[in-house]
């Protein structure tokens, strides 16, 4: 069993533990963050009659319950000692908690170490130098360590829309709601409401009603990344919030696809018969569900809810592999949701909105084969 000892004591003048960063005090990040990583305890060790203290200890409980002591005789074997007044990258501490025996290591310029039995005064020299810490010990670090949180909340699996325009809204946006009681959860309803509007206005057809229904998609997509933001800055992770993100992400394209098709169906001049929309609606909301009943169940057999934790072989494609690996692993952009919430946006503005369906049926259809084929792979 691995405890977390977090020691306020003693700490900078000008910045105390009830300091708030990224909307929640040092003391109750450092908290958070010990749960979510797998402590199992976690000890915080201050002076008799320390103002505030068991009301912030009251508000902290999460994955752990925070005990308080009043000297380190009351703890003893493997222990993590985390400076309060450090932010520290999330993976940087789970990596740490992970460590077996009694090695030490210390984590760049914060206090963080792994000692066996004992409170050690001095790090060790081994550093963990790709992961970051910032100290807060003045106001101005404030800013930085909600800059370096709020930044690590960029994926690498951002698409394109995302990674260039998205991002830096939702992040912006999510920067503001963490100052707010608002929880994640809660940003996932508001969300599947906007995907829910999007697909009433795409079905009532006409210029302004697939105009509209592209704007309102387009902020469902960037209001959808604000959820795992705050999710992952406040560490309010739970695999029950992670279902409520990917079934509400999934259902919003459901709605859009059906009602772009039956927009079309009776309102959209074109050289294709209406019933055509409808067929290509009908396609694109099948295949959806395939998908999604596919992804579904293997998230469930692993305990998981957020669909980055499906993996596609073809993610790791490099010179050497096939063309068709190749290829998939660029078109894969264009197969993400930011992406095609753009093009409806855009097509949306020049009156062009339904033929998007004809990328998204076959898209759908293309897509439930492969997550098929990724699933036989993976058997």
């Amino acid at each position: 069993m691995t405890s977390v000892l977090l020691d306020i004591r003693q700490g900078p003048e000008a910045i105390a533990w009830s300091t708030i960063v990224a909307g929640i005090s040092l003391l109750e990040r450092a908290i958070r963050l010990a749960g979510v990583c797998g402590a199992e305890r976690v000890f915080v060790l201050a002076i008799d009659g320390e103002a505030g203290l068991e009301q912030a200890l009251a508000a902290s409980v999460g994955r752990v319950t925070p005990e308080r002591i009043t000297s380190l005789s009351s703890v003893s074997g493997r222990m993590l000692v985390l400076d309060v007044w450090t932010v520290y990258e999330r993976a940087a501490i789970k990596d740490l908690l992970g460590v077996e025996g009694s090695l030490t290591l210390n984590l760049s310029k914060g206090r963080a170490w792994v000692t066996y039995s004992s409170y050690l005064q001095s790090p060790s020299t081994e550093e963990m130098s790709q992961r970051w810490a910032v100290e807060v010990r003045e106001p101005a670090d404030i800013k930085r360590a909600e800059s370096r949180l709020w930044q690590d909340c960029r994926k690498p699996l951002d698409g394109i829309v995302s990674r260039h325009l998205n991002r830096y809204v939702s992040l912006w946006i999510s920067a503001r709601l963490a100052r707010l009681p608002i929880h994640p959860n809660q940003i996932s309803i508001v969300t599947f409401s906007l995907g829910i509007l999007a697909g009433i206005l795409a079905s009532m057809g006409g210029y302004w009603g697939f105009f509209w229904a592209g704007v309102v998609f387009q902020i469902n997509s960037i209001v959808d990344g604000c959820d795992g933001e705050l999710a992952r800055v406040k560490y309010e992770f739970s695999v029950k919030g992670e279902w409520l993100d990917t079934i509400s992400d999934d259902l919003s394209d459901v709605f859009f696809w059906a009602g772009l098709g039956l927009g079309a169906w009776h309102s959209y001049d074109s050289s294709l018969d209406g019933t055509w929309w409808l067929w290509l609606a009908a396609i694109s909301v099948v295949f959806k569900g395939v998908s999604m009943f596919l992804y579904y169940t293997w998230l469930y057999a692993r305990g998981r809810g957020d669909l980055l934790a499906f993996t596609w072989s073809f993610d790791s494609a490099d010179e050497s592999s096939s063309l068709l690996t190749r290829v998939l692993k660029v078109l894969k952009y264009t197969t993400k949701k930011d992406f095609i919430v753009f093009a409806a946006m855009v097509l949306g503005f020049f009156g062009l909105q339904p033929w998007l369906l004809l990328a998204a049926a076959p898209g759908n259809l293309i897509v439930a084969i492969s997550v098929i084929l990724e699933r036989r792979k993976a058997n």
